[in-house]
């Protein structure tokens, strides 16, 4: 999954195009806003997530540095390793139909 900071001037939809094209390496034609959270982990954030429509290319990890390998997965069976706050807004948002939520550790 894309993930990143929005840029000085950059509109947080502009930044997960951005994102998608350097980290996965596709073209996001069509995204709708999805979820919202509000988390801390030693600092406060407020993390945007989008539903990408429609796209060109085929996703590959641009980052190997970063991540091993990347795939696909039913909801309900999330690897144990995703990161906890990323797992939960996946869970709110395509399991339980919520767009905002709360992390703090």
């Amino acid at each position: 999954m894309p993930a990143g900071h929005v840029e000085e001037g950059e509109a947080a939809v502009q930044a997960i195009i951005r994102k998608a094209r350097e980290e996965i390496g596709i073209l996001l034609k069509a995204v709708e806003f999805a979820y919202v959270m509000h988390r801390f982990e030693g600092h406060y954030r407020v993390d945007f997530f989008f539903k990408a429509l429609e796209y060109e290319g085929t996703p590959v990890n641009m980052e190997p540095d970063k991540a091993d390998h990347m795939a696909f997965f039913p909801l309900n069976s999330l690897p144990e390793n995703t990161v906890p706050y990323v797992k939960k807004a996946i869970e709110d948002y395509f399991l339980r139909g919520r767009a905002y939520g709360e992390f703090f550790v």
